[in-house]
């Protein structure tokens, strides 16, 4: 008797069968990624929502649709300061990634003018209603405030604004950068926000460094270190934003010589007290490092977990130094190998050096006495030679600061 086959399973060579089983598992896999990325998001936005309406603040909307972990943010606050708060609240939820702040700040109302008034002119009520708006210009500014440098203004798109802050994190490292930008409708395109990335570089290492850049006019402000530096900034600023750019530039006044009676003077046994203090402070930091280095995920700042051990021996001299540290303050310098283009170097080297501070700054060291430098491929210790010497001058180096 002949074998019955499947009305179905027969009208199909095997080989068709199994292709189509290989193009249905992709499928299943992205509605199985997807449903549970719907439940992570469920989650996140239910708990962001409470933790807002338990702090008062259900005026602001979460959304995770298709978001992940990452938080978008939006409403209407009455001051910056609930602006932030509400910020920081959502960043608090355990389990969000990222939060994309789009809250905006609820100008003051206009006081209604006196009814007489309105009565007495009524030809000019009528008029101030025909008339056009008044156009919306963007604003960018950036200041050094506790440690870090602050965005604000306001900008016409979210492109706009990730650009600006891409720029300055591009500079500062992301870590170092408290974006306060505002989205607000109708506010014009920013001609000048290519000219960002080409200037914030020239800002770089300048202490109390601020800028800003609006209709109102431009400034850039600042401490350099001499007259030259100062001519070199202004250049650059003028270049990109124009001729009109109020300078608020200070030079740093220069060291004042100690006379040979106020040296004389001094006690030279605490002087030498002191001075050998620095040294065992500096050589234990060296001792420390000594064969070792701080690691990274590849390309980028991210500390490896294999380095904690290394971080706590760092801070526990830091804090055993910390007279010489508070006295003296202490640098820490990111280097890389020379792969790669030379932004990308120096860069990469700034935001590991400012990871480095951060971690000792969440373990209690004071943040006003931590420099952080990226010197990209810079200063070689080794030739590039050969990957193992490559690996020597991708480092970071810490020491304490000469008078």
């Amino acid at each position: 008797m002949d074998k019955k086959s499947s009305c179905c399973c027969g009208a199909l060579p095997a080989m068709w069968w199994w292709l189509l089983t290989l193009l249905g598992l992709p499928l299943l896999f992205l509605l199985m990624t997807g449903a549970r990325q719907s439940v992570v998001e469920k989650d996140l936005t239910t708990r962001s929502e409470a933790a807002l309406k338990a702090a008062g603040m259900d005026w602001a909307q979460v959304k995770l649709t298709q978001r992940g972990r990452d938080v978008l943010l939006s409403g209407s606050a009455a001051s910056d300061e609930e602006r932030l708060a509400a910020l920081k609240m959502v960043q608090g939820v355990n389990g969000v990634r990222d939060v994309q702040n789009m809250i905006e700040v609820a100008a003051a109302p206009a006081p209604e003018p006196a009814q007489a008034a309105v009565a007495a002119e009524p030809v000019q009520a009528v008029a101030s209603i025909d008339a056009p708006a008044p156009s919306k210009t963007p604003e960018f500014s950036l200041q050094s405030v506790g440690g870090k440098m602050v965005l604000q203004g306001v900008m016409g798109s979210q492109q706009e604004i990730d650009a600006a802050l891409a720029a300055a994190q591009g500079v500062y490292g992301a870590g170092q950068v408290d974006n306060q930008l505002q989205l607000i409708e109708g506010v014009a395109p920013a001609a000048w926000l290519k000219d960002l990335a080409g200037l914030l570089p020239a800002l770089q290492g300048l202490d109390n460094a601020s800028l800003k850049v609006s209709a109102a006019g431009n400034s850039i402000g600042g401490q350099v270190p001499s007259d030259a530096d100062k001519a070199r900034v202004l250049d650059k600023a003028r270049q990109l934003l124009g001729g009109a750019i109020a300078d608020d530039l200070a030079v740093a006044a220069p060291k004042t010589p100690v006379p040979d009676s106020v040296t004389n003077a001094a006690d030279p046994a605490q002087v030498a007290a002191e001075e050998k203090a620095v040294a065992n402070c500096q050589q234990q930091l060296n001792d420390a490092m000594s064969g070792k280095t701080i690691l990274f995920e590849t390309n980028k700042s991210a500390i490896k977990q294999d380095s904690a051990a290394l971080l706590e021996s760092l801070v526990g001299i830091i804090s055993t130094c910390k007279e010489v540290v508070t006295e003296r303050g202490i640098q820490i310098s990111g280097h890389t190998d020379n792969v790669g283009n030379d932004a990308y170097n120096q860069r990469l080297s700034q935001q590991r050096a400012d990871a480095v501070k951060n971690y000792f700054i969440q373990k209690g060291v004071d943040g006003g006495l931590v420099k952080s430098v990226g010197f990209g491929e810079s200063k070689p210790v080794a030739p590039n030679d050969n990957e193992a010497d490559r690996s020597k001058n991708r480092r970071i180096t810490f020491d304490i600061n000469p008078e």
